[in-house]
């Protein structure tokens, strides 16, 4: 529309009804019209209220990639406390296999079985240390996830929605009217009455 009213209209006057007409110049609608009423028509046919709605479909693509990471996050740390608890099962097995006086990879080696029963006692004690940590760790990030997180996202996402949608409709009724006061100026050019009566 913008090149309709831009460029087509305005050139085909100046030159077909220069051509054609007798004192052209003060036959010419498009350069006559009120700029002012046009400017308004074009500044509200450029704001686009699919691209604020784009906009936001990416902001929300982005804050669903922000959740479904941090779900991911929690699913390793989850993992890693997994794997810890087979080497606390190992450790204590381990253990329990010294203290019952059985031959492991750890006592051929060395002849001191308080001494293997106090580092493996080590190890257990770090890694139940570590499997604390991480338990806490995928709690945390639970809490913050299912308590805080997306309450709040729904209840933005709500707002948002509808706040964008208040914001579409106002455009188009700005547009409408800008349209329409600009057709409606455009209308009762003095030369419409000239030549249709």
């Amino acid at each position: 529309m913008n090149l309709l009213l831009d460029y087509l209209m305005p050139e085909y006057e100046k030159n077909c009804l220069t051509e054609y007409v007798v004192n052209p110049e003060n036959k010419l609608v498009f350069v006559q019209h009120k700029a002012e009423l046009y400017q308004q028509y074009r500044a509200a046919n450029e704001k686009s209220a699919l691209d604020n709605f784009a906009l936001s479909i990416k902001i929300e693509t982005r804050d669903i990639d922000a959740i479904l990471e941090a779900i991911s996050c929690k699913e390793k740390y989850e993992q890693i406390k997994q794997s810890y608890l087979t080497k606390l099962c190992n450790l204590s097995n381990e253990k329990k296999d010294i203290e019952n006086g059985k031959t492991t990879l750890k006592s051929l080696f060395n002849s001191n079985k308080e001494e293997i029963i106090q580092k493996t006692q080590q190890q257990i004690d770090n890694v139940q240390k570590e499997i604390e940590q991480l338990t806490n760790l995928c709690d945390i990030i639970t809490v913050i996830i299912g308590y805080y997180i997306l309450p709040r996202y729904k209840q933005e996402k709500e707002k948002n929605y509808y706040s964008l949608l208040k914001q579409m409709a106002q455009q188009q009724v700005q547009k409408a009217q800008a349209e329409r006061n600009y057709w409606l100026d455009l209308d009762k050019n003095q030369m419409f009455l000239e030549v249709l009566n």
